[in-house]
């Protein structure tokens, strides 16, 4: 395995961005790839049909698309929101502004599933009658597919830079495995294929990381660099509008201003600048104002309040007690894996890799500013530097399976238990066929409903006999259900 080290010279300081590059594509990473499909395509499988696992046993879905299907259910409240601001993008903002400031998968989902009803249309697929929210089906049944088709892409892309970012620092087999542990976290099985855009949480910070790497890579080739710090720009702006992910952005600019030429995090900058100014006038044209949810929900606005109504004892014991609040949600999020992790970092000091120890270091400040500004201690608010703790722990393993210290078999069971861990923390025995199982289908298959209100749990079928060529409401659940 052919490796280059970064070093150039950037004025009196080393150029290093984040360790290691191969230049080459080999057969051994091309399988890898393959594989990591496959892994996707499994994933996208069991989190759209998550709802026959039953997760929730004492709780309903909170919409299903499909109405009398199970395929794709949604158990966040914030789905329907998603799910509408993107059927209807962007009138949608007028009704409901929550997403207005995450426009990007709205936007995509609404082309791609445009697209699908257009095809649909012409090959005669599908039918008018009206399903969800008066919607017609074939419509409801194009942008399902489309959020689907566009969760399948981000995950790709993002799967494939994190393996490209890994496979510097250890073996091929052993990146694939770390990609893979990466992938079986059950926060990450359990957003896979909902409507929502959490994923960015622990997607933004590979992106980024691998941008740092980008243009690192020009650099030292002294190719396209200019081309590249454009590209990477316009991704990092575009991220941006995806989901605002401060601490990673913050992370990475302070990094690359330490480490890396000026020049990138400005254009980044001003492509941000661009793209929020091109969204505005977009806004302003469709006659939509600007809504901040970050802004009305006042984040940060605490602090200041409890300096002035709280004794110094108490606004000192609630700060202090932010400290070991953080720590308990990133050992909840992140597991048994922060073991590996640690001593993974403890070897990187030692072997060459404080660069990346340093990143990862102002990664974890980042959020934990970001988490004691939002006053809310929720571990998937950790899952920020999740690629992190996989890939400094893969760095360890990697390390003792050289050695001899550790069996490959042992690593593949370990792998394989954490996979099946992943998976089954949503198996509620008994399984049983969810429309036996959730009571508000019963009427809605019965046909009782014939109209969804506003605050619909559960999207009613068309009224009528007869099978529907439809693949949520018709003829897929009468076939799953025997």
């Amino acid at each position: 395995m052919t490796i280059l080290r970064l070093s150039a010279g950037c004025g009196d300081r080393p150029l290093t961005g984040l360790g290691r590059f191969r230049f080459h594509r080999s057969p051994v990473s091309v399988r890898h790839h393959r594989i990591l499909f496959l892994v996707l395509l499994f994933l996208a499988f069991v989190s759209a049909n998550i709802l026959w696992l039953n997760p929730l046993p004492n709780q309903e879905p909170a919409f299903c698309p499909g109405g009398n299907s199970a395929f794709m259910c949604q158990f966040n409240s914030d789905s329907l929101d998603f799910f509408w601001a993107a059927t209807n993008f962007p009138d949608h903002f007028k009704e409901s502004a929550t997403r207005i400031e995450r426009p990007v998968m709205p936007f995509i989902v609404n082309m791609i599933g445009n697209l699908y009803d257009s095809i649909a249309v012409l090959l005669g697929w599908g039918d008018n009658e009206l399903s969800l929210m008066m919607t017609p089906r074939r419509k409801v049944e194009s942008m399902v597919f489309a959020f689907i088709t566009y969760k399948m892409i981000i995950f790709i892309v993002g799967v494939w830079m994190l393996y490209d970012l890994l496979s510097g620092y250890m073996s091929p087999r052993s990146a694939l495995l770390s990609v893979i542990v990466f992938l079986f976290h059950k926060h990450v099985i359990y957003m896979f294929n909902l409507f929502h855009s959490t994923d960015y949480e622990y997607l933004t910070p590979v992106y980024l990381a691998w941008s740092v790497k980008a243009v690192v890579r020009s650099i030292i080739l002294r190719r396209h660099f200019f081309v590249n710090v454009m590209g990477v720009s316009l991704l990092n702006a575009c991220l941006v509008l995806a989901k605002t992910n401060l601490a990673a952005y913050f992370a990475v600019i302070v990094f690359s201003l330490l480490h890396l030429r000026v020049f990138p995090v400005v254009m980044s900058g001003i492509f941000v600048g661009l793209v929020y100014g091109v969204y505005w006038i977009y806004l302003k044209i469709h006659g939509i104002g600007w809504y901040s949810t970050s802004a009305e929900a006042g984040q940060g606005n605490w602090f200041l309040e409890r300096l002035h109504t709280a004794s110094p004892w108490d606004f000192v014991r609630e700060n202090l007690d932010s400290i070991p609040n953080f720590a308990g949600i990133v050992v909840d999020f992140h597991g048994i894996w922060l073991v590996p992790a640690l001593v993974g970092v403890v070897i990187g000091l030692r072997g060459g890799l404080r660069k990346e120890v340093l990143f990862a270091s102002i990664l974890a400040g980042f959020v934990f500013l970001q988490v004691f500004a939002a006053n809310r201690y929720s571990p998937y608010m950790t899952a920020d530097f999740w690629f992190l703790t996989t890939g400094f722990g893969f760095i360890a393993l990697d390390r003792a399976l050289q050695s001899g210290r550790v069996r490959h078999s042992f690593l593949v069971a370990l792998v394989v238990g954490w996979c099946a861990s992943g998976v089954g923390s949503y198996v509620n025995l008994p399984l049983s066929d969810p429309l036996e199982r959730v009571p508000g289908w019963q009427a809605s298959a019965a046909g009782v409903r014939n109209q969804a209100p506003r605050h619909a749990m559960c999207a009613s079928p068309a009224v009528g006999s007869g099978i529907k060529v439809s693949l949520f409401g018709g003829l897929l659940p009468r076939v799953l259900a025997g």
